[in-house]
């Protein structure tokens, strides 16, 4: 992230709603990990769960390659709100893979209209979640 006057800001020294830009690039082994993580969090869902009906529900109508596509596309923004979330003022302090990555999945994520993608909103969720630590 650049300052007003186009110098480096390290994240440590930005805003909350600045966390995203200031990532800057992740690297392909975070990425892999995020994605990992949640689509094991989606082949883990307990059977019935909020998070298995609405992965189930998209699944059998786009078929298991789309749902993982779609994990691998929004594996970046879940990383990106779990150092948001850490950030927040409390700081959260769940485990990433068994606790914040189901977490995203339901409230940052629409399962709706048979797809899986982010709300619009879902920084803002990540930094209230911190914020509540």
């Amino acid at each position: 992230m650049l300052s007003s006057d186009g110098h480096a800001v390290h994240i440590d020294n930005v805003a909350d709603e600045d966390i995203a830009r200031a990532c800057g690039e992740i690297s392909e082994e975070l990425l892999t990990d995020s994605a990992m993580s949640l689509w094991e969090a989606i082949c883990t869902a307990e059977p019935a769960s909020r998070l298995a009906v609405h992965a189930d529900s998209v699944r059998s109508i786009n078929g298991t390659a789309y749902v993982r596509d779609r994990v691998g596309a929004i594996a970046r923004a879940c990383h990106i709100g779990w150092i948001a979330a850490h950030k927040g003022g409390n700081g959260y302090d769940d485990s990433f893979d068994w606790e914040f990555c189901p977490w995203f999945l339901l409230e940052c994520c629409s399962w709706d209209d048979n797809a899986l993608s982010l709300k619009p909103d879902w920084m803002d969720t990540c930094l209230a979640l911190g914020r509540s630590g």
